[in-house]
């Protein structure tokens, strides 16, 4: 069992979405300080493979996924992922990293 949430920073799909500061105060405020922390470091991880490809524009993948852009789709996925230890998963039902049964294969 798990829960998820999508969150995109400045999507046109994403207007009017974000609760209200009434309902949750502060959360779209920071949640997006939160986004804007992990898109900083996707761009450093993004420049690195410009760099390792050798191409001369460093920032080319960090243009192409510019979050402020209103057609932006970058996305953060939250999951939690409910504590089942001990707990078989009812039929029918899967986790992710479930085996049908252990293989020996490496």
């Amino acid at each position: 069992m798990k829960e998820s949430m999508q969150l995109q920073y400045n999507s046109a799909t994403a207007s009017g979405k974000w609760p209200s500061h009434e309902e949750c105060p502060d959360f779209e405020t920071m949640t997006k300080g939160f986004m804007a922390k992990c898109n900083k470091v996707s761009y450093d991880v993004m420049r690195l493979f410009a760099l390792s490809l050798g191409m001369e524009d460093t920032e080319w993948f960090t243009k192409a996924n510019d979050i402020d852009k209103a057609d932006s789709m970058s996305t953060l996925r939250c999951i939690h992922y409910h504590d089942t230890h001990g707990v078989a998963s009812p039929p029918g039902h899967w986790r992710a990293g479930y085996l049908l049964k252990p293989t020996n294969r490496c």
